[in-house]
């Protein structure tokens, strides 16, 4: 039972991994039309997890039959012995036997509970196991905030080495770790026992992978100590540190370096800090390593104060727009109304439904990324915290809305804060406090604007990605004035066509302003109707508190048997319990000499041994049935559950 429980657990887990997957996944799901085949993947899952139901269930059913006719079983044997070795007589049966087994009749109901106490025991004792491995595994080097000796620093890090760890192992059974080494053995056997014309292939593919690596500049040292193709097939290639046996037996530890290393900086209270470098240089790490995400191997932090952050992927949560910026805070009208003008979504929200009452999706996903990101702006700024990390939020909106955003709100608002702005928005450097120059997680140079010009330094050569993209941008605005060009003398072809039809139209316009007119009201009524439909979005599951009807209860009842084997499951059920009660009217004729006067006294007692065990035999047909009945429901509801969540039109995700 215990095995059969943890399996069910273990499957159950692995059941709504898949489905989470594919939930949050599901435009992709719908836009590639595979409903279908995620829906056979989960119920593969399920079925595994029913399996281990069916059994769960049998072993159960089963004990529980068996404790309720225990009871049964020993007044027959109690009785039996007594009986025989006093020599009861009939008369006597009522008063010596029949009234002890009343008190042994009693022990039915608590019988038939144990076997539930037991399930009970069971699945506790395995969801402590469970828990027990979670907890036992190491826990973070959280960073305490330790107030800086100097009161004007707000946030101080001294010879700093931070490094995204190896998350830890998962603890698993004896058995799953066999499983594991089997199928990494037979890997490893089908790599060793391969072809050299796939050896070669692999080889040639990786000397092709080095190449592009060469022509970006990047790692040339890995290129020259890569195996040739004309090596592969020499007993020398299996040493090549980049050969498909080596390659799988690499750790990953063995790689590891650190993302952020010999760290020093101070943000001092009230001051503007920027961050920025090349893609890849460690910038978001560098916020990271402030609220304890990467692990710190080596250095010191103070901090003093309260800390927003704000990532650079928007984090929403699934309530209004509203409930996202306040996020538990208590609402002062004049200050919201303030955070809104700043992060300038005053605009956004005269197109929104209800305004800043429309409900938001799970992650935000009827929500533009520019606006996601304003509105978890809005929400840090709300919260008025004392050290504000920012990391890169000006790179989700546009160019004048994040002009707005700087001088209202970073630079504006939130002045005398301290703020760490992750950024590669080189025109504003000149307005910040101390500049740090990131390079491959190390600090390059830090200091204010003229300090780091004085310096020699060129802030273009830490925004290769962006340069790059600009010269992308200006190649399409090249194509785009060439297909301007084409596009105009094809507008002098028609411009002769449409002076001919400009009179037609004229005469259209008139029946056309009436129409309009017409269309405006019924858009103006129909947007009226959508906001209320949007302000009672999160109010509408509170109101539905109509009972179930009687359809739900008989396609339940549909679920568990089919039509045709419903009468038949019925019959074991009424026979199983009439059989039971049954004996205990026999029981009672056994001690009254005046019924059923046909049968002799020993054969009353027999006849009650026999109407047990046959109730037994008919409990056990019905905890049979009854675990069938069970694992057939549960794959039939959790089928149309699945099938009709995954196939409903995607508003109903938003």
């Amino acid at each position: 039972m215990q095995k059969a429980m943890r399996s069910y657990l273990q499957l159950n887990d692995e059941r709504n991994k898949i489905t989470n997957e594919v939930l949050q996944g599901i435009r992709v799901v719908k836009y590639s039309g595979l409903e279908s085949v995620f829906i056979e993947r989960v119920e593969e899952v399920r079925e595994k997890q029913l399996d281990a139901v069916f059994t769960f269930t049998l072993v159960i059913q089963s004990l529980v039959s068996i404790m309720r006719c225990a009871p049964l079983f020993v007044n027959v044997s109690s009785m039996s012995v007594f009986v025989s070795s006093h020599n009861i007589t009939q008369s006597e049966f009522p008063v010596k036997v029949q009234s002890n087994i009343g008190f042994l009749t009693l022990m039915t109901q608590p019988f038939s509970q144990l076997p539930m106490y037991m399930q009970s025991a069971i699945t506790v004792m395995v969801s402590q196991a469970r828990v027990r491995d979670f907890l036992i595994l190491p826990e973070l080097n959280v960073i305490e905030q330790i107030p800086s000796k100097n009161e004007s620093t707000a946030v101080e890090i001294i010879d700093g080495t931070f490094i995204w760890s190896d998350p830890p192992e998962i603890p698993m059974s004896k058995q799953e770790k066999m499983k594991l080494e089997k199928e990494a053995q037979r890997r490893k056997q089908n790599i060793s026992n391969g072809k050299d014309q796939i050896k070669e292939q692999n080889n040639k593919n990786i000397n092709q992978e080095m190449q592009v690596i060469d022509e970006q500049g990047r790692q040339q040292s890995i290129i020259e100590s890569s195996p040739s193709p004309s090596s592969s097939s020499s007993p020398s290639s299996s040493s090549s540190p980049y050969s498909s046996e080596s390659a799988l037996s690499t750790k990953q530890g063995d790689l590891k370096r650190p993302t952020l290393a010999d760290i020093n900086f101070k943000l001092r209270k009230g001051t503007l800090t920027m961050v920025i470098g090349s893609v890849g240089s460690g910038k978001s790490s560098i916020g990271s390593a402030l609220i304890g995400d990467i692990e710190k191997q080596n250095g010191e932090i103070y901090m003093s104060g309260s800390i927003a952050y704000c990532p650079q992927t928007a984090w929403i949560n699934n309530n209004t727009v509203r409930g996202n910026i306040t996020f538990g805070c208590e609402y002062d009208e004049e200050k919201y109304n303030e955070v809104i003008r700043v992060c300038a979504l005053e605009p956004d929200f005269q197109t929104l439904a209800a305004g800043d009452m429309t409900a938001i999706g799970e992650k935000g996903v009827n929500l533009s990324g520019g606006q996601k990101a304003r509105i978890q702006l809005a929400r840090a700024v709300y919260s008025d915290r004392d050290i504000y990390i920012l990391d890169d939020p000006l790179s989700a909106v546009d160019a004048h809305v994040g002009r707005i955003l700087f001088e209202e709100c970073i630079d504006g608002r939130l002045k005398e804060k301290t703020r760490l702005l992750i950024t590669n928005q080189l025109q504003y450097i000149d307005r910040a406090d101390n500049i740090i120059l990131l390079d491959k997680g190390r600090i390059n140079a830090q200091g204010t604007s003229s300090q780091l010009k004085e310096q020699g330094i060129d802030f273009q050569k830490f925004i290769i990605k962006e340069s790059k993209k600009e010269n992308i941008d200006n190649s399409k605005e090249d194509i785009e004035k060439h297909k301007n060009k084409h596009n105009q003398n094809k507008k002098t072809k028609r411009q002769s066509k449409e002076n001919k039809i400009e009179n037609e139209e004229n005469q259209i316009g008139k029946s056309d302003k009436q129409i309009n007119q017409k269309d405006n009201k019924d858009q103006q009524l129909l947007k009226s109707n959508e906001v209320e439909t949007a302000k009672q979005i999160m109010t509408n599951e509170e109101q539905e508190t109509k009972g179930v009807p009687w359809s739900s209860y008989f396609n339940y009842i549909l679920s568990l048997v089919p039509l045709s084997l419903l009468i038949p499951f019925i019959l074991i059920i009424i026979a199983s319990e009439g059989i039971n009660i049954f004996s205990q009217w026999w029981l009672g004729c056994i001690g009254s000499p005046d019924q059923i006067k046909s049968i002799s006294f020993g054969w009353k007692i027999g006849m009650y041994a026999l109407f047990g065990f046959g109730a037994l035999i008919l409990f056990l047909i019905r905890a049979f049935t009854s675990a069938l009945a069970v694992r057939r429901s549960n794959r039939l509801i959790h089928l149309k559950l699945l099938t009709h969540v995954i196939h409903c039109p995607i508003f109903f995700y938003d």
